[in-house]
């Protein structure tokens, strides 16, 4: 039964209830879809506050539906109601407690892309993890006319090459026995704290899926006062308020802040090089406001990026 009770200020004959249909201003009356019982999911006491999300793989052949509560993750299969296996890694262990999944309904967000789907807490502050880049260094210079000649260098050696604008334009080589690369300077912080980034849920074949800390790619250069190409991400030490997919990469917003990931490596915000930009750099980009503005969704469109703050809403062509 599906009950519509209409006003009481009608003309008389006019309709005042309707049994399995409802009245559309657009299409007149309209039959209620109708429903099919596949399976229980669960109590009430626990499904009541989840958050639900939908799976789809291989243009909707397989169909899922996940929900996330206490701590966990369940999903369903849409045909057929067999609950999925959800490992903690491949050849793991069946998933228990995440503390990334604690957390209310309306704090969680989700993007699929193909077989993978990533799920944000944006209640979680994004931090860098203590690891550092390896090695010590061995000397700093001005310029590279200034480095030792290759007889008197070892394997290994690291030299810092000071800019002309104090630290935002440093950076810093190593060698390899036959020629430099650029490196992270040595004690830097090189990588995130995978527990406050989106996880990553992965189908592996039909009702069978991996739920895990994504595997971000590592800082490869620079130094921590670079203001410029290599900085970190605006996201770090902030929260992130939603995530989508533009042109091949992995976006987020965070504050008043649109970041997206490197082309087709969508775990990679991190800047190839100090010293040049390429069309494959991640971009970081800031909402221009006199406001106190906080972005919250975005809406890709093929002429750029439409993004929704609180106050105010913006469109951003990022290639121009």
């Amino acid at each position: 039964m599906f009950p519509v009770n209409l006003t009481k200020n009608k003309q008389s004959g006019s309709v005042k209830e309707a049994i399995n249909a409802y009245p559309d201003s657009t299409f007149g009356l309209v039959k209620r879809p109708g429903t099919v019982f596949n399976a229980e999911l669960g109590n009430s006491s626990d499904l009541d506050s989840a958050y639900f999300f939908t799976f789809n793989y291989d243009d909707f052949a397989e169909q899922y539906i996940g929900a996330v509560y206490s701590q966990t993750i369940k999903i369903w299969n849409l045909s057929t109601g067999v609950v999925a296996t959800i490992l903690d890694a491949p050849s793991g262990n069946a998933i228990t407690t995440v503390s990334y999944l604690n957390g209310t309904k309306e704090q969680f967000r989700y993007v699929q892309r193909r077989d993978v789907l990533y799920l944000l807490n944006t209640d979680k502050t994004v931090a860098m993890s203590s690891a550092t880049a390896p090695g010590t260094l061995t000397g700093t210079v001005n310029t590279l006319a200034e480095l030792p000649a290759a007889a008197n260098l070892s394997a290994g050696d690291i030299y810092r090459i000071n800019g002309i604008d104090g630290a935002s334009d440093d950076y810093v080589i190593k060698w390899d026995g036959q020629t430099w690369s650029e490196v992270v300077l040595p004690g830097e912080l090189i990588s995130f704290d995978v527990t406050t980034l989106p996880y990553t849920l992965t189908r592996t074949s039909t009702n069978n899926f991996v739920f895990q800390a994504s595997a971000w790619t590592n800082r490869v250069s620079g130094i921590s006062g670079n203001t410029g190409t290599s900085r970190q991400p605006s996201f770090v030490g902030q929260k992130i308020s939603n995530l989508f997919f533009y042109k091949n990469r992995l976006g987020f917003v965070s504050v008043d802040n649109v970041i997206m990931s490197q082309p087709l490596e969508f775990l990679n915000f991190w800047r190839n090089s100090s010293l040049t930009t390429s069309d494959a750099d991640p971009i970081d980009l800031t909402a221009s406001s006199l406001d106190d503005v906080s972005l919250f969704a975005v809406q890709p469109m093929t002429q750029g990026l439409v993004l929704f703050g609180t106050r105010e809403q913006f469109c951003h062509d990022v290639w121009k």
